[in-house]
């Protein structure tokens, strides 16, 4: 009745038709909105207290209605706490909340509720409040560290008190970090077929004498019976070679061609080149020569250009240009259908695969050309065709006029003539059909297992040769 009654005023009142939220005790976010909510609705609450269908249930219950001081405390209430509300949603919205907000937080919440009040009952909750929130992240171990996290914080950085003693622990850990690293890491070598240029330069790695380098994991693979490895890398992947390889923006300077490389002790190169953009190149078995040249188009000239281009990519190049090729021709017709079972989705993708190197083959072969989207109907057709018989209905002939005859539904030639279960199988039908064979005129009750059509058991070469 009440919640009747409550909607009744607020369609009178012009109010928005929200129910009232209750306060949960594990929940102090819910004592906020339930007051808020509260003063929002507060007229039609008012009017419904005051309607003669809940006077009774009122008297029952022993409900008082708000005093005007009762309101005032809550308005109060909602102007302290609302600073405690948004700090709360500006960390739980965030996909990846980060402990450099915390200090920033604690220093708006202190200098809000720090501030002096007329009223006893403002000043009392401040004094509460932050009473609480003041006792928190008291540890030195614990300061230093969201003050180092706040400082990292692109957001915050610039607003942090005593910003050069943060800075300075924070470079003390990250130059012993990079001392202990620099121990553990083979230093790189510029050598072999590598870039003369290189000699002679001295990077800022080299002045501090730390060379980090770890070894990616195609280097296992000279370990397995002499297979080597070759292969694109990003750029923050390089594993320290970035310190011995020319920069990007001298390449560039350089122009278009333009190539640097480096070796390990472990026999690995990694290779910059600059060709329309930056490619980074690794590898267990080639480096830059021989060299050769390549034709790119200029987009500025309008004309084809000679670059030199280093032999791990052309060897790269050389040998995954029918993976590219088979992946572009799968992404043309792909089965891009949402599917709950993740084993569908891995059948039609090798379905996929499957038919794009049969259509290769195919074109290989000199037939008639076909093209991809073509050649995939024809093997979806006759896949639907395998396998299937067609009977004829039961019972007597109508007394309607008859039908005319049905032709004699084809076998496709990819079953007709390809490899499979060509044999004779006698059926159970009543009467025999013609034989398919176009030399043959008689009746049979054999039809091929494969193809499903009428044939003479003698008629079986002829029909399924070329």
């Amino acid at each position: 009745m009440a919640k009747t009654v409550l909607q009744e005023k607020q369609a009178i009142l012009k109010l928005p038709q929200h129910s009232l939220i209750l306060y949960v005790r594990t929940r102090w976010n819910s004592l906020h909105l339930m007051l808020e909510r509260f003063l929002k609705q507060y007229p039609a609450i008012q009017a419904a207290s005051l309607d003669q269908r809940l006077k009774k249930p009122m008297e029952r219950d022993r409900l008082v209605r708000f005093a005007d001081e009762d309101l005032r405390r809550a308005e109060d209430f909602i102007r302290l706490m609302r600073v405690m509300y948004t700090s709360t949603l500006c960390v739980s919205l965030e996909k990846n909340p980060t402990s450099g907000q915390i200090l920033p937080i604690l220093k708006k919440l202190e200098m809000h509720f720090t501030v002096a009040d007329d009223t006893v009952f403002v000043s009392n909750l401040k004094k509460q409040v932050w009473g609480n929130l003041s006792k928190r992240y008291q540890s030195d171990e614990i300061r230093n560290f969201l003050e180092e996290a706040t400082a990292l914080d692109p957001r915050f950085k610039l607003k942090m008190d005593d910003n050069a003693a943060v800075w300075d622990r924070i470079k003390g850990k990250f130059l012993a970090k990079k001392l202990t690293d620099s121990e553990k890491s083979t230093d790189l070598d510029c050598g072999g077929d590598g870039d003369e240029n290189m000699e002679g330069m001295e990077s800022e790695a080299e002045k501090n004498q730390m060379h980090p380098c770890k070894t990616p994991k195609i280097t296992p693979l000279e370990e397995l019976q002499g297979i080597c490895g070759t292969g694109t890398c990003r750029r923050n992947r390089l594993y320290g070679a970035q310190l011995k390889l020319k920069s990007e923006k001298q390449l560039k300077k350089e122009g278009r061609g333009a190539c640097s490389v480096v070796t390990n002790a472990q026999n690995l190169s990694i290779t910059r080149w600059l060709d329309s953009s930056v490619i980074h190149m690794a590898s267990t078995c080639t480096g830059q020569s021989p060299s050769d040249v390549a034709q790119r188009w200029s987009k500025k000239e309008k004309k084809m250009l000679n670059i030199r281009r280093p032999f791990s990519v052309k060897l790269y190049n050389q040998h995954m240009g029918g993976v590219d090729l088979m992946d572009q021709c799968v992404a043309m017709y792909p089965h891009r259908r949402k599917k709950k079972r993740w084993y569908i989705k891995v059948f039609f993708h090798f379905s996929d695969v499957t038919t794009v190197n049969a259509w290769h083959l195919y074109k290989m072969s000199g037939l008639e050309q076909m093209d991809l989207l073509h050649f995939k109907a024809s093997v979806a057709c006759a896949l639907i065709n395998a396998g299937s018989i067609k009977t004829r209905g039961r019972g007597r002939p109508s007394a309607t006029p008859p039908r005319k005859r049905r032709a004699v539904s084809k076998a496709p030639p990819e079953i007709r003539f390809g490899s499979g279960n060509h044999w004779p199988q006698l059926t159970e039908a009543k009467n025999a059909n013609r034989c398919q064979d176009a030399a043959c005129t008689r009746k049979t009750k054999y039809i091929c297992m494969q193809c499903c059509m009428a044939l003479c058991p003698g008629c079986f070469a002829n029909y399924h040769g070329r």
